[in-house]
């Protein structure tokens, strides 16, 4: 398997958690979890999986009722030995041949190229509250990902009930292997086997917990076996090289390619900037992680050809472009999920995504999602422990990525409304931003259509109607990214008063408005460490022009909180019959993952943001 199946249970015990409320019912009960690996001399395997799962909440019906196993038709065979249903009242339903469907993976499906992505998915019938669905099948592992080279990270899932969870490994005895053990009661035991060695763990019965807001991958910190035959992560940096150095090498047609994109520029950085800028936007990303397809990108000829491709396809046909201008580059593999933590082990699937190193210019891109600016990454990325392939002197490198900071981080909202006669309410909203700001800003319009924007800005809860919008390309990099928003309301003031009033927030700003911050730090305590709110500078200007029949009787009072974290900063002014309102969120790190008594500093800031959103000016 591609992913482990406790991770595709763990998914979808996520999928159907609360959003960090506590369970009344845990949706789903693993009853028995166990896979074997059977590692061949050459490091080809089979796993054995048997997989019990029963259902406890009518949420959980229609997601238990089908077990989709993705495959690769060309390195991978899957056997179902067995599978059916087991009712409330005890009857065995036999899953039959018709009900297990094999089927191109969706990427596979809009992109030729990846067509060996396979998904067989066995769905069970009768599924209800109470029934258990039975799962047992084989896979066998015809090529390694890495010739020679053995691994897997099997982990216990947190968010569900489990029973019985296990891991047997089987092994030539002349193999080496390292191994790791968290929590995990276990080790060698007496082979029935010559030549063979094996070994046996169990995991804790578990009682599920809803996962907390923002929580770091379960992987971080749960009971988990890894077992690997690689020796170091320079190891693994090089087994990568060595199958994607051959498909990145520049073909004429490649290099008349550069020259056509850079022409009139001299400077490398100028270069590298337009040959990057032109993966970004010719090249559509087709989303398949590197443990979903291999490690072997395609050539790069071929990418151009196709027009689209993976991150190391991504990667790979840049690093083309770039050698045809003899600028050096290097791929990087890096975990773009919320998994913060670098197992104590070598194991290919600490890293699941695939980026750019320019060496000479200490720069990291990732052309992946079409509209990162160049020098940019996205949030997930930053603060990363990545694997540089070649770091600039020919060796590879462990480097954390650099954390963000507020001066280049930053976000403007203004917001010019006009009070009418009758209480409505007209303006516009006009937004600006840098950094991970900006790039969060170019992902959001250029991943929604346009006629659902009004829909997006309503559910956003502007306070307001979204009339019309005007919006810079998202993938239009030689200009800065700005938008304006056009706000329409019904009657918001009573007129005349006495009132009395909240000013507006929030307006203009769909992912990184202040008050997302109050979305974020919910509750009194947090057990697991939380990825950090995106840091950065916001700032949201408000000026609210009135009606000459209001007679404003006061305003609300200036804030100011200071925290290690940053701090909240709030003015607010009258100018004739004009009310101006300045909101200012600063927030840094010193590091990408805050702990649970990071959160109570969190939470105070949150705490003024909110006290302060409520407060109102009163008129009359």
């Amino acid at each position: 398997m591609d992913v482990s199946i406790r991770m595709a249970l763990l998914s979808l015990a996520l999928a159907l958690a609360p959003g960090g409320v506590a369970y009344a019912v845990t949706p789903i009960t693993q009853l028995t979890s166990s896979v074997t690996y059977d590692v061949n001399a050459d490091a080809t395997f089979t796993a054995e999986w048997l997989v019990v799962t029963r259902v406890n909440t009518p949420q959980a019906v229609r997601a238990v009722g089908q077990m989709p196993l993705e495959y690769s038709s060309s390195l991978q065979q899957i056997e179902i030995l067995d599978a059916y249903t087991t009712t409330a009242d005890g009857k065995r339903i036999d899953v039959t041949p018709d009900r297990i469907m094999d089927q191109e993976s969706r990427q596979s499906a809009g992109a030729p190229m990846f067509g060996d992505r396979k998904v067989k998915t066995l769905i069970f019938p009768q599924v209800e509250v109470g029934a258990t669905t039975t799962a047992h099948w084989r896979t066998r592992q015809l090529q390694p990902d890495f010739p020679g080279l053995f691994s897997f990270w099997e982990t216990s899932g947190r968010a569900m009930d489990t029973e019985s969870d296990e891991v047997t490994l089987r092994a030539p005895a002349g193999m080496k292997l390292n191994i790791d053990a968290r929590d995990a009661a276990g080790g060698e035991v007496p082979s029935d086997k010559p030549g063979v060695r094996q070994w046996h763990w169990k995991f804790k019965p578990v009682t599920g917990a809803a996962p907390e807001p923002r929580q770091v991958a379960n992987r971080d910190y749960a009971p988990h076996v890894i077992v690997s035959t690689f020796d170091s992560w320079e190891q693994l940096a090089r087994a990568y090289d060595a199958r994607a150095t051959a498909q990145e090498k520049p073909t004429p047609e490649i290099a008349t390619l550069a020259d056509e994109i850079t022409k009139g520029i001299k400077d490398k950085r100028g270069q590298a900037q337009a040959l990057y800028e032109w993966v970004a936007t010719h090249i559509r990303y087709v989303g398949i992680f590197l443990e979903h397809g291999g490690f072997v990108p395609h050539a790069a000829a071929e990418i151009r050809a196709a027009q689209y491709g993976d991150c190391k396809d991504h990667v790979t046909l840049l690093e083309a472009l770039l050698a045809a201008k003899k600028i050096r580059s290097s791929a990087v593999l890096i975990q773009a999920t919320d998994s913060y933590a670098l197992p104590a082990l070598v194991v290919p699937r600490a890293f699941n995504h695939a980026i750019t190193y320019l060496p000479d210019l200490d720069l990291f891109v990732d052309s992946t999602p079409g509209t990162l600016p160049f020098g940019s990454l996205s949030p997930a990325e930053f603060g990363k422990t990545a694997l540089i392939v070649d770091a600039g002197k020919g060796k590879p490198e462990l480097r954390k990525l650099p954390l963000v900071t507020a001066a280049q981080n930053w976000s403007v909202v203004r917001n010019e409304l006009v009070v009418g006669d009758d209480g409505t309410v007209d303006g516009t909203a006009m937004g600006e931003s840098s950094g991970l700001f900006e790039s969060t800003d170019r992902q959001f319009f250029n991943a929604v259509p346009r006629e659902r924007l009004q829909q997006a800005a309503n559910q956003a809860g502007n306070g307001g109607t979204t009339t019309s919008f005007e919006i810079g390309d998202p993938r239009d990099f030689s200009k800065p990214f700005r938008y304006t928003t056009k706000i329409e309301t019904k009657k918001e003031y009573r007129i005349p008063g006495p009132a009395a009033r909240a000013l507006p927030s929030g307006l203009g700003r769909f992912n990184v408005e202040i008050k997302q911050l109050l979305k974020i730090v919910q509750g009194d305590k947090r057990l697991a460490p939380l990825v950090c709110p995106m840091p950065g500078k916001r700032t949201e200007i408000t000026r609210l022009t009135l009606p000459a029949a209001i007679k404003v009787t006061s305003l609300p009072k200036n804030v100011k909180v200071e925290s290690k974290f940053g701090g909240y900063e709030s003015t607010y002014a009258q100018e004739g019959n004009t009310l101006l309102a300045t909101r200012v969120l600063t927030l840094e790190y010193p590091d990408a993952v805050c702990s649970p008594d990071d959160f109570d500093e969190l939470r105070a800031l949150a705490d003024a943001v909110r006290d302060d959103d409520r407060a109102q000016w009163m008129y009359e």
